[in-house]
């Protein structure tokens, strides 16, 4: 379930390093290597979704009479999912230069697609500089529309994107951005958890559980995208 949200939120090329687990991202004439940016030190990911025992305790709940109960597939499809990337520089120089060369490679490969729509959004007062795609996906008849942003603050990229069927993905999106630029990084790399739990170092400027900028979202999981950690099977 967790790689089916990881394609959703593939619209906003701007999460796919995420998605895909890589440390290189295929672009029509290259490729973006993450060993090949200067000053680039670390790239984290966490991921959000629907509160999936919340999900089945209302599948479980009696209806009315003559009322349907929604399928796992009704819950799903409906939902809401997040990813959130942080990228950590060793400068606010080789952020800015970073910044652009991603934006540049994302902007360069969304809305290829028949089925997916994307438009460029001015986005003010969020860190030193932010821009933003918006789009919507045709998904087997169903449409779903998603919002990605990526901001700089200093030595830190941050790329938030969001797809639902909700309008509300901007706000949504938003909302997070401005809760992690709130926080402060805890000490050290601090201490990986696959589930979601991860403590210290670039983890604690992500949202957990109950952030109110979440909503009803909850936490999915986390994953550590460059360097690559030791024992990562090759893509």
């Amino acid at each position: 379930m967790v790689k089916q949200v990881r394609i959703l939120s593939l619209l906003a090329l701007f999460g796919l390093l995420a998605l895909t687990g890589r440390s290189t991202i295929a672009a029509q004439d290259g490729s973006l290597d993450f060993a090949g940016i200067e000053g680039l030190q670390q790239v984290v990911g966490r991921y959000y979704g629907p509160d999936m025992a919340a999900a089945m305790n209302t599948m479980l709940t009696p209806v009315a009479e003559g009322t349907q109960a929604p399928s796992v597939e009704d819950l799903l499809s409906n939902a809401t999912y997040l990813t959130t990337i942080i990228m950590k520089y060793d400068s606010d120089d080789h952020a800015e230069t970073g910044f652009n060369a991603f934006y540049d490679e994302a902007r360069g490969q969304t809305g290829g697609g028949a089925s997916t729509q994307t438009e460029e959004v001015e986005i003010k007062d969020l860190g030193d500089e932010a821009k933003g795609m918006k789009g919507v996906i045709d998904q087997g008849g169903m449409t779903k529309n998603s919002f990605a942003m990526l901001v700089r603050d200093g030595e830190y990229t941050y790329v938030i994107s969001a797809v639902s069927t909700s309008d509300a993905v901007e706000q949504l999106a938003t909302d997070v951005a401005k809760a992690i630029l709130d926080r402060e990084p805890g000490d050290g790399d601090g201490v990986f958890d696959a589930n979601g739990a991860s403590t210290g170092g670039l983890w604690d400027l992500l949202p957990v559980n109950g952030d109110a900028a979440l909503g009803v979202l909850v936490v999915l999981g986390d994953e550590i995208t460059f360097p690559t950690p030791e024992g990562t099977p090759a893509p």
